[in-house]
């Protein structure tokens, strides 16, 4: 039987997840594995590409460069969207590939 909504994720794929009230926080995360209905993602750095203030910073994923264990998470199908839930307020969607605007500290 086909999956209604098939897994839009493939080993080697970037998700990012942004968040935070007052700040622009930005984690990124590889996909190690995948099933129809699962993922398996670690968290991965993420490097500076441009510092914009004090406070801000311009970043993209450094693949490869784990900063977590795996996690197995269920794919959240959404109208037209696709995401991994990883918390209560943080989830995780295809990255495109554009550098990001974060928050970064000292």
């Amino acid at each position: 039987m086909p999956v209604a909504n098939p897994n839009p994720f493939a080993r080697g794929d970037i998700l990012m997840s942004t968040w935070g009230r007052d700040q622009d926080i930005v984690d990124f995360y590889q996909v190690i594995r995948a099933t129809p209905r699962t993922v398996v993602v670690r968290r991965i750095e993420s490097r500076i590409i441009e510092i914009v203030s004090p406070t801000r910073a311009v970043i993209v994923p450094t693949l490869d460069v784990f900063r977590s264990e795996e996690q197995r998470r269920r794919i959240v199908h959404d109208g037209g969207d696709s995401y991994l839930r990883l918390s209560g307020w943080e989830r995780a969607l295809l990255w495109d590939g554009v550098a990001l605007l974060s928050t970064r500290y000292a």
